[in-house]
Parts: structure tokens; sequence; C-alpha cells
């Protein structure tokens, strides 16, 4: 995808690929929030147009509205997992759905990392749930 893409576009292509990635409609209405926070930032700085200062200066924004007290800190990190799932989109034409960094409570050996995908695989989790079962 184009860096020179516009953002409604941009975030309609995201909000596809994250559909069929298979996050549950709940979840999905989460990111919609933040999409649509982010047409709404895009908006009043007369944006059109995707950019990455676009996305730094929204960043920033989200951070000083944390700082105040605004909003949550885990709104924040969700804010900055779209933003980024949106970067990655642009540069590679790809979501990147990885988690920023391991959510893994317990760190397990390569050999029984290797046990727990057979077992995801064979009760045929995907998308989201997968991923979700996948963080203990």
């Amino acid at each position: 995808m184009e860096e020179s893409a516009k953002i409604d576009h941009v975030i309609e292509t995201l909000l596809s690929e994250i559909r069929k990635h298979g996050i549950l409609e709940v979840s999905m209405e989460q990111y919609q929030v933040v999409c649509n926070g982010i047409l709404k930032f895009a908006t009043r700085k007369a944006v059109e147009v995707y950019s990455d200062a676009l996305m730094n200066e929204f960043t920033r924004t989200a951070e000083r509205r944390c700082d105040e007290g605004d909003i949550c800190p885990e709104y924040l990190r969700f804010q900055k997992r779209v933003v980024r799932m949106l970067k990655s989109l642009i540069s590679t034409g790809y979501v990147d759905f990885s988690a920023d960094n391991s959510r893994k409570k317990y760190k397990i050996s390569d050999e029984t990392a290797h046990l727990v995908v057979d077992i995801l695989n064979e009760n045929k989790l995907v998308g989201e749930a997968k991923v979700e079962m996948n963080i203990v």
C-alpha cells in the first residue's frame, strides 16, 4: 500500500484485514472506535492522506491525554497497537498482528512451544482466538 493513500481508504483496508484475521465482533468495535478517532483527528488537522507524521502526532496526543488522565494506559496501548498495524499495512502491504512485546506469563522451551502450537492447531483455533490461547 502506498504512503500517499487516503487515510479513510487505509483504515477501511485495515478493518477488512482485521475481520479476515478472525477478530471477534466485540473486539472489532474497539478497533472501529480507535479508527474513527484517527479519522476525526485527521479531519481536525485537515489531512486526507496517510503519513507517519500524522500517526506520530496522533500517538503524542494520545500519550498526553493518558498523562492527563483522560484515557487509561490500557487504552493508550491499544491505540498504539492500531497505529502500529496501520504503519505495517502502509510499509509492507500486510497487517502485523503480532504483539509489540510478548505477553506470555511463563517462559517455555522451544520443544514445549511446538507442542502448544500442535495442540492449538489440533483444536482448529484460528485468528485472535488462537493468539489469546497462546499467551499463557
